[in-house]
């Protein structure tokens, strides 16, 4: 009967075995029994009903409502945030490499600019970039992982008058940060950008370049990798000229980054200074590249809202 059927199907729930134990241990009439079972059962079928819609349910989520949300999230998606291999179609960077030496045990690798070109330029002479006034300047914490895609031309400075020579430049595999960069050129049609660092030294773990920082800090002119020490005022005065007469700075947020950045701050005159403010110091500013999606998005769009 209906009873037997009920006791040998698996979905059973708590609720309906507590019911069922409650009419045995009672000893109700059968009638009681039967009339229990009925409600029972038409509960269970009632159940039975709701499971199957959320099946549906659950098919048409799947098959429709996510690929129909994806489709939309997809054309709301910002339209300048282009990923790493378009934008190495769009754009072309030339670094300037160098050795920087202290002692004859203590040489550092180092890279001062960075230039990033419109593919669609014809330039002849590429180590010129460094005499063209950019679009933008943005100034950031140290080279990170960048490196030269090709054989970098020997280049040792020990003095400060060397860094007044031409700077010699070579194609450069760019890293996440300047990506971000990249993506803001592109919404705002700039061909030609400059990015500037804090520190020359070319460290792509954060913590491993601060302690060379702050071990440097204590020698003779140990600030010399900085382009905005007064060792090297002459060649910043140069490379901070821009068109836009702007400098987006997005140098991070670490505390000991601050006598590099008053530094910074010295060789500033009348430019307009655009960066999304950091809660620890006013002198700090959020990185440009957070690990979420979200937040590289957030940092692009507050940028992007000043420059317009």
């Amino acid at each position: 009967t209906k009873f037997s059927m009920v006791l040998s199907h698996s979905s059973w729930t708590i609720f309906e075995c507590i019911c069922l134990f409650h009419v045995f241990v009672k000893g109700l009439t059968q009638n009681v029994i039967n009339s229990w079972t009925n409600k029972l059962w038409k509960i269970y079928r009632l159940l039975k009903t709701y499971n199957n819609i959320f099946i549906y349910f659950g098919l048409l989520k799947v098959f429709f409502i996510i690929p129909v949300f994806s489709i939309f999230e997809c054309l709301n998606m910002n339209d300048y945030f282009l990923y790493a291999d378009d934008l190495k179609k769009k754009y072309k960077c030339y670094g300037h490499f160098y050795d920087l030496k202290f002692s004859s045990k203590n040489i550092v690798n180092c890279r001062s600019v960075l230039e990033i070109i419109d593919s669609s330029i014809s330039i002849n002479d590429i180590n010129s970039l460094s005499f063209r006034i950019p679009d933008i300047i943005f100034i950031m914490m140290n080279p990170g992982s960048s490196y030269p895609l090709e054989e970098p031309i020997k280049d040792l400075k020990e003095k400060s008058l060397d860094f007044k020579k031409k700077k010699n430049l070579v194609l450069t595999r760019p890293d996440n940060t300047q990506y971000q960069l990249m993506r803001i050129g592109v919404k705002m049609g700039w061909s030609h950008l400059r990015v500037l660092n804090l520190s020359d030294l070319r460290n792509a773990k954060s913590k491993l370049f601060l302690e060379k920082v702050e071990a440097l800090s204590n020698l003779n002119h140990g600030n010399i990798h900085s382009i905005f020490s007064e060792l090297r005022v002459y060649e910043c005065k140069k490379m901070l000229q821009s068109i836009s007469q702007t400098i987006v700075i997005g140098w991070g947020q670490d505390k000991r980054l601050l006598p590099l950045v008053k530094d910074c701050f010295k060789r500033f005159r009348n430019e307009k200074i655009v960066s999304v403010e950091s809660k620890i110091n006013n002198m700090l500013t959020l990185h440009p590249s957070p690990m979420l999606q979200e937040k590289k998005e957030e940092w692009l769009n507050c940028i992007i809202k000043q420059l317009k």
